[in-house]
């Protein structure tokens, strides 16, 4: 089993010269590339220089700009409950989505407003998770957006999909992170990586 992962912040309203939209990608838990609005994507690690440049590098930068600026739209109509934040909010969508046989078996999103609202969307079977009470309305309204959860749903899935289809072919053969005493990966090891992504979650925002 493999893992890309994607950490994305977004800020609703930014002053002159600052960046309204910043993130980092992961492959099996190794960095990708860095992203803002303002410089774009650096290539990190071996992968990340391996494919810079490259037709796969170029429509994953794309769809991360895409990305941010739907997020930033979202959030700049989102109505925030009574819980008080200390300055603009902020949005933090971190997509998490395992890849086995040349498919995507895992694929989720989970948000996080201002450190106080938080929600989880798996993409696979639908599912939304309220993991704040106060997050409810906002999720609700969420859920309502089909092309958000098109957006959503596309880029965790079929885009992952090709995405880790071709920068497969730029990495040296190395074993996942997920395979333990090369053997292939149980169900238990697909929750487990599940488990930890919420827990991890959880960590974050309490």
């Amino acid at each position: 089993i493999h893992s890309l992962s994607c950490d994305v912040i977004v800020k609703s309203h930014t002053t002159p010269g600052q960046s309204w939209c910043e993130g980092q990608c992961s492959v099996d838990g190794e960095p990708l590339l860095q992203y803002d609005n303002d410089n774009r994507a650096t290539p990190l690690g071996d992968l990340g220089k391996a494919v810079n440049a490259t037709p796969v590098w170029t429509d994953f930068v794309q769809k991360l700009e895409y990305l941010g600026q739907e997020l930033r739209k979202m959030l700049a109509h989102t109505k925030l409950g009574s819980t008080k934040i200390s300055g603009q909010p902020t949005l933090q969508a971190t997509m998490l989505s395992l890849y086995e046989h040349e498919q995507i078996v895992v694929a989720s999103w989970r948000f996080n407003i201002s450190g106080k609202y938080s929600f989880i969307f798996n993409t696979m079977n639908m599912n939304w998770t309220l993991t704040d009470p106060e997050a409810g309305g906002i999720m609700n309204t969420w859920k309502e957006d089909e092309q958000l959860i098109k957006d959503l749903t596309t880029i965790s899935t079929a885009d992952c999909r090709h995405w880790l289809k071709e920068l497969f072919k730029h990495q040296k053969e190395k074993p996942s992170m997920y395979y333990l005493d090369h053997q292939g990966p149980t169900r238990s090891h697909l929750i487990d990586c599940v488990g930890h992504f919420l827990v991890v979650f959880h960590s974050k925002i309490h």
